[in-house]
């Protein structure tokens, strides 16, 4: 993660040469990111301004303050290279933050769709400048790429003290009832006893008219225990995450090609026999790759590829259903002064060669990590399996998490008719 923070910066002081400078840097620094994901098929890049500031006009601007002829505005530039914050033509509205809408940028692989608001085709268009996207749904739409959840993190990390204290609106601050202690929503500074303390970084939220905070900085009182120690669950609600990847002859590059994905023993196909239909532009060199995540058992549907009305299954290279999590439960204990105890259940599972590897964490009241413990890999039994990993508590323990994870990948069926019939 990259952070151009002095924009905003140029922007409050109207200082022009202090927002271009960092502009630039920024975009340096996300061309070494595409560079990078450009080797790759499994990386995103992203670029999401929160808001915009000053209100900056070039000469001649349109709706949003820029202008594309940059020969209305080529003394500014030449100012602007020389260190001088120009006034050829440029003007801001005000020194603070704006209610313009902000641009977004994006660079995805080749199979990979961009989120609703965000246009498919590349470039800096009137009809790409219409599309807009709501800043919350970007979040979900990468965590869900990487298979994490939002709301089990903030479970997980944060606690809703709401009923313990009164929140003032007019300076954002948060005063816990029984204790001299003050917390600024959205910023790193809390006040004990009179005293301003750094929190390194750590952020509480006011959010929706509830107030959290970091687990690690409530008042030990307030969550029961000295020591955090939770029942864990893991669930996957899709059985595998598939990537089919395929070579046509690059003449074909540009074209649309279609997956199928339908139960097998089917002659002719009804609505309720696809388990996922999608379709995909070949790349330059004729190659193509989906990606998608998948609900239900993949050994009951077989794959066909299609290009327009020819069958072109056979141009398929890769076709696999990888397993990371599992519907599983961790809870945890503590045994004594010294040991943690971590028992696991885990659902059937009816996949032969289904492995999985249990891990004990250990943090300190900083929420740093002192101590990660795994267990062995170990088969999935066909009935529930049962198991437990005991470990000996670090001293200075304040959290214990517990993880696990599952480690399978299996080749999905093709289809070997030439045609299907659709109804």
């Amino acid at each position: 993660m990259v952070e151009g923070s002095k924009v905003d910066a140029g922007g409050h002081g109207n200082n022009l040469v202090q927002a271009v400078s960092e502009y630039i840097a920024f975009d340096e620094a996300f061309k070494v990111a595409v560079d990078y994901a450009k080797t790759r098929n499994d990386t995103i890049v992203i670029a999401v301004p929160d808001h915009d500031t000053g209100g900056l006009n070039l000469p001649n601007p349109d709706s949003v303050g820029g202008n594309p002829n940059s020969s209305d505005y080529a003394e500014a530039v030449a100012e602007v290279k020389a260190g001088i914050n120009s006034k050829e033509g440029i003007s801001w509205t005000t020194d603070g933050h704006t209610n313009r809408r902000c641009g977004v940028w994006m660079y995805a692989p080749s199979g990979i769709k961009p989120p609703k608001g965000l246009s498919e085709v590349p470039g800096d268009t009137p009809e790409n400048r219409k599309l807009v996207i709501d800043n919350t749904e970007i979040a979900p739409y990468l965590t869900d790429l990487m298979g994490l959840d939002l709301k089990a993190a903030t479970d997980e990390l944060f606690v809703d003290v709401t009923d313990f204290g009164t929140f003032d609106s007019s300076n954002n601050t948060f005063t816990f009832n029984d204790y001299n202690i003050s917390i600024v929503a959205n910023q790193s500074v809390a006040t004990v006893d009179g005293k301003s303390v750094d929190l390194d970084g750590k952020v509480a939220v006011y959010s929706k008219g509830k107030f959290y905070v970091l687990k690690c900085l409530v008042p030990k009182k307030l969550i029961g225990h000295e020591m955090k120690i939770k029942t864990a669950r893991y669930k996957d609600q899709a059985t595998g995450r598939i990537i089919v990847k395929g070579q046509l002859h690059r003449d074909f590059a540009g074209r649309p090609v279609t997956l199928l994905m339908y139960k097998n023993d089917v002659d002719s196909l009804t609505e309720n026999d696809i388990g996922y239909i999608d379709q995909s532009v070949i790349n330059n060199d004729g190659s193509y790759v989906f990606t998608f995540k998948f609900f239900g058992n993949v050994n009951d549907y077989k794959l066909g590829m299609y290009l327009a009305n020819q069958t072109v299954t056979d141009s398929i290279t890769e076709a696999t259903a990888s397993y990371s999590w599992l519907d599983t439960s961790v809870l945890l204990y503590k045994e004594n002064d010294s040991f943690v105890s971590g028992e696991l259940l885990i659902k059937n599972y009816d996949i032969e060669g289904l492995t999985y590897c249990m891990a004990l964490a250990f943090y300190d009241a900083n929420n740093k990590l002192i101590q990660l413990t795994l267990s062995d890999m170990k088969d999935i039994d066909k009935d529930i399996t049962l198991d437990n990993l005991k470990v000996l508590m670090p001293e200075g323990t304040a959290m214990v998490k517990a993880f696990v994870w599952a480690n399978y990948t299996q080749m999905i069926p093709l289809c070997k008719e030439d045609h299907i019939i659709m109804q």
